[in-house]
């Protein structure tokens, strides 16, 4: 593989409060601050127009790429190759653990570099975006440390490399294991190398004790563990919602424009995940998700209530009946999360297709929305075409 060549084969660290993507060089293409709706000061993804919104180890005369999770974790270990026999490896994580009785999960990244074999030239490249890319953050250091500022918050880099080398990003000979931590402007109150080893021993426990906790089926296994660790990594802890991916924007297809923000929570969705960790008896998520539902419905903003009605197919998968009346009572919260089985499920997509294909063909013949309603309800049109809150289902072209 070419050391610039741009892909898709990527690695998710992440912490419950802060995702990232890692491409197969070990690049870090994308994160968002402070939450994962949040501006992508990692946006390399994109391409974007300035130079930069990645953080890169550049190897001189770059050989090869080995890449793999450390056994049963998001913990990433990737290894570079030099044609003269040398050998550096990276980890890379976002800290989780257990610490004053609460997680401990920071929107923070750790990188330990290590050289493996030989006398391998590296050049560091921490280059992170803000405004969507369309900037250089303002940037500050001291004797062991950069600012960046990033708008709604300042992350600072502290490390034990030479900050100039760093700063300037020069290339050096890496000698000696070094340490970075990436994350709030806070001053670390331990040793750099000992506060990052501590934090690679404790996440790595973290998650093997998590992933020890699941029923695993005999089949599968590692395939399975490392899609439970990827969907719990999708759920933003601090309110509960799971999202349906880390990222936005990326084309549906190449030269392509239409694209999609997927840092949401789709309910449906986001019950489909409930379920599946569920069946491996990690529960929790589901705690934390009906957390999130209680509070969005419980609030007191009409409008809020009027962006989560679902619709009748979106309510009627999410529970055994529906999230029916949601703006009203959030009783259904109290039952199972979806159908009770997927016979049910493909019985509702098979009566609601012509239905959803008849709003497609009038979308594509140029009518601006269409809807779908229950001619079961008094008014039921009126209701849905005069009214705020309305009672279907609307379908409109993408913009």
């Amino acid at each position: 593989m070419n050391a610039t060549t741009p892909n898709l084969n990527l690695g998710l660290i992440g912490n419950g409060g802060f995702g990232a993507l890692i491409d197969a060089m070990g690049r870090v293409v994308w994160g968002c601050v402070p939450t994962f709706d949040g501006d992508p000061a990692f946006c390399a993804l994109l391409q974007p127009h300035i130079d930069g919104g990645d953080w890169t180890v550049q190897l001189e005369d770059f050989e090869r790429v080995e890449q793999h999770y450390i056994s049963n974790t998001a913990v990433l270990r990737t290894v570079l190759f030099d044609r003269h026999g040398g050998a550096v490896e990276m980890i890379d994580f976002a800290p989780r653990w257990r610490q004053l009785g609460r997680f401990y999960r920071p929107v923070m990244l750790m990188r330990h570099l290590r050289p493996l074999a030989g006398s391998p030239r590296v050049r560091m490249r921490l280059r992170p975006l803000c405004d969507w890319g369309s900037r250089v953050p303002e940037r500050s250091w001291g004797s062991n440390h950069m600012r960046f500022l990033l708008g709604e918050m300042t992350w600072r880099l502290t490390c034990d490399a030479p900050l100039r080398l760093v700063r300037d990003e020069l290339p050096f000979l890496l000698d000696r294991e070094l340490h970075f931590v990436l994350g709030p402007d806070e001053t670390l109150t331990q040793p750099i190398a000992a506060f990052v080893r501590g934090g690679e021993q404790q996440t790595v426990q973290y998650w093997r004790e998590w992933v020890r906790s699941l029923s695993i089926p005999l089949e599968w296994q590692d395939a399975v563990i490392r899609s439970a660790i990827t969907l719990k990594l999708c759920q933003y802890e601090d309110t509960g919602a799971i999202v349906a991916a880390l990222t936005t924007s990326i084309p549906e297809a190449p030269n392509t424009v239409r694209n999609w923000d997927y840092r949401y929570c789709w309910l449906r969705d986001a019950a489909f995940v409930v379920r599946a960790l569920n069946r491996l008896g990690a529960t929790r998520t589901m705690e934390e998700y009906i957390r999130y539902i209680s509070n969005l419905v419980a609030g007191d903003d009409p409008d809020v209530v009027r962006k989560m009605r679902l619709g009748t197919l979106n309510a009627g998968v999410l529970t055994s009946v529906g999230l029916a009346e949601i703006d009203k009572s959030v009783y259904a919260l109290g039952i199972p999360l979806m159908y009770d089985s997927y016979d049910e499920v493909y019985w509702v997509h098979e009566k609601m297709r012509p239905k959803l294909e008849a709003c497609v063909e009038a979308i594509d013949a140029g009518v601006s929305a269409a809807h779908i309603l229950d001619g079961r309800t008094p008014h039921s049109l009126l209701l849905e075409l005069f009214t705020d809150a309305g009672i279907g289902t609307k379908i409109g072209a993408a913009p």
